[in-house]
């Protein structure tokens, strides 16, 4: 938004302009996840190579490759395109995220964008009007793909025996929302990991836009 709104435009510099407004379409995001008591994920151990190779195989899609270690703590996502939804399969070590799924849905907005110019920052609203705004370009189905690409990146890159980058991510967010709730706070690491989800989509949306 920062960019389309322009808060380097030269008419900025207008002493008598302090702030103004437009709207905008875009996407409005909403991520609900849970977890699947069918959920089944494959772990394939081959030792045709000369070093041990790691595949997972879970729901709707071909396998990752994972890791070249025995005794990884593995936690690994992939997208099933029927439903649009985030699969993660863990060890051990990251077991309040295995057997997990987000659905991710896009809706098309339209957003009300308010810009103050004096302490530079840009407020953006969806509309609450019951405006119609088609579908645009790219597709929401598109935006689901570039995350779970990215998701699945980390997943292999970023496996060892000793940690999981993407397991750590969903963990730490997992722990400060327990630890914002307080002693006697009740969470549900469900709505943690959506939250998480939600800025993994977003910045992988974002890196493919900036490609």
């Amino acid at each position: 938004m920062g960019a389309a709104v322009g808060l380097n435009d030269l008419f900025i510099l207008n002493p008598y302009i302090r702030s103004y407004n437009y709207n905008d379409t875009g996407y409005l995001s909403q991520y609900t996840c849970d977890y699947d008591t069918t959920f089944a994920i494959q772990l394939d151990l081959t030792t045709s190579s000369p070093v041990p190779v790691y595949y997972v195989h879970l729901p709707g899609n071909d396998g990752f490759f994972v890791a070249s270690q025995q005794g990884i703590a593995l936690a690994i996502a992939a997208a099933n395109t029927h439903n649009w939804a985030f699969y993660m399969g863990a060890s051990t070590k990251y077991s309040v995220l295995n057997a997990t799924f987000c659905n991710a849905t896009y809706s098309p907005t339209l957003f009300a964008v308010h810009v103050d110019l004096t302490e530079r920052l840009i407020t953006v609203k969806p509309q609450e009007t019951l405006t119609q705004v088609d579908e645009f370009t790219p597709a929401p189905e598109y935006i689901v793909w570039s995350g779970a690409d990215t998701a699945a990146s980390l997943s292999m890159i970023g496996t060892t025996s000793y940690t999981s980058l993407i397991g750590d991510m969903f963990i730490r967010n997992i722990n400060r929302t327990y630890y914002a709730a307080g002693v006697n706070g009740t969470v549900n690491p469900l709505h943690a990991m959506q939250d998480t989800a939600e800025v993994l989509w977003d910045a992988a949306y974002i890196g493919a836009l900036s490609a």
